[in-house]
């Protein structure tokens, strides 16, 4: 992850700006595959998921391979997170793309689909902490 730069509107300088705060952040560590539609034995996963934030709506990937590059794991593994590139704010609206593919085939029309949508992510809040709560994954093929 980087560091956002300061801009010419931080006052009265970058080093001591007064317009830009401290924010919550978020921040994805991995991601637990269960329910999918291969039962056993290892699998080939591809696709990406993204968040978009109301610092920057673009892209802001978390995990992103493509067919050629898919990572291989097993049912009720965790997936590493490899980001974000930049800080992700913890302000409403955060929005999380996900799109992940089951390689099962010579083609992409073969492979399986195993997330595909969006949510808005709520908060809740547990004192000084905040925790995402992402409820949203089940297997389907596509």
């Amino acid at each position: 992850m980087m560091f956002s730069e300061a801009t010419k509107n931080c006052l009265p300088h970058p080093e001591n700006c007064m317009l830009h705060f401290p924010q919550d952040m978020l921040q994805f560590l991995s991601i637990r595959l269960v329910g999918t539609p291969v039962s056993k034995g290892q699998m080939q996963l591809y696709g990406y998921t993204a968040v978009r934030d109301d610092r920057d709506w673009m892209l802001n990937y978390v995990f992103n391979h493509s067919r050629d590059d898919p990572i291989i794991v097993q049912q009720d593994s965790l997936i590493q997170m490899m980001g974000p590139k930049r800080g992700i704010e913890m302000s409403p609206p955060v929005l999380v793309e996900l799109d992940i593919r089951i390689k099962s085939g010579g083609s992409k029309e073969d492979d399986l689909g195993l997330i595909d949508g969006e949510l808005i992510a709520p908060f809740e809040n547990h004192g000084n902490q905040s925790t995402i709560i992402l409820l949203a994954i089940g297997a389907h093929s596509t």
